[in-house]
């Protein structure tokens, strides 16, 4: 028993030896790198429309409905698909891609190109008011802006010199997709207005440029 033992450890150690003395004698002969590189370029800067949906992008249509003439009380009417009063609330997302990667900021701004105005006529809807109600900014691939209108509200001034800073990056921010709810759309109009039984139309025109925001 013993005998048997001692030709077992022995030939432990012969293996374990020949082991060793195969790994000592391995040597690196010679070496090569391989260098790995991507490049980026300079990309656009767009007002994005969204992905189609309702509420995506910029609406297309801000529809008030249809209403009875009468001059006793103010009104306020708010954008609903179709114009059905107390229907769905007509939303949207202000959309900003900025692909150009040197952080340079930029600006939106929104103008009502006139007052509302019959359809096929002369006659504006005088003093009417469109007020644009926005939510919060989220920010993919970048830093969020935080110039011009969030989780706020203002009022368009139709015409001329009416146009009105509504989102906004200063330098080092707003690279990435940036996009500023817009939550509602109101149209005021006073009691005294005169109406006639016609449609009124007007325009937003959003336009983006690449001036900081102040």
């Amino acid at each position: 028993m013993k005998k048997f033992t001692g030709v077992t450890l022995l030939s432990g150690l012969l293996l374990s030896a020949f082991g060793f003395s195969s790994q000592a004698l391995a040597v690196d002969k010679d070496t090569k790198a391989t260098n790995a590189t991507v490049t980026y370029t300079q990309g656009d800067m767009t007002i994005d429309p969204g992905d189609g949906t309702i509420g995506s992008g910029l609406p297309a249509n801000l529809n008030f409905g249809s209403h009875k003439i009468q001059n006793k009380a103010a009104e306020k009417w708010t954008a609903t698909e179709g114009g059905v009063e107390n229907g769905t609330i007509t939303t949207g997302k202000l959309n900003i891609n900025d692909e150009r990667g040197n952080k340079a900021g930029w600006s939106v701004k929104v103008a009502q190109t006139d007052q509302f105005k019959e359809k096929e006529g002369t006659a504006v809807l005088e003093n009417a008011a469109l007020t644009i109600t926005t939510g919060a900014v989220t920010n993919i691939g970048g830093t969020a802006p935080t110039g011009g209108q969030i989780n706020g509200s203002f009022t368009l001034a139709p015409g001329v010199g009416g146009e009105q800073l509504v989102f906004g990056a200063k330098a080092t921010t707003g690279d990435g997709i940036s996009t500023l709810a817009l939550t509602k759309f109101e149209l005021a109009v006073p009691a005294a207005t005169a109406k006639k039984a016609v449609e009124y139309q007007s325009s937003l025109t959003w336009t983006l440029s690449d001036t900081p925001a102040p």
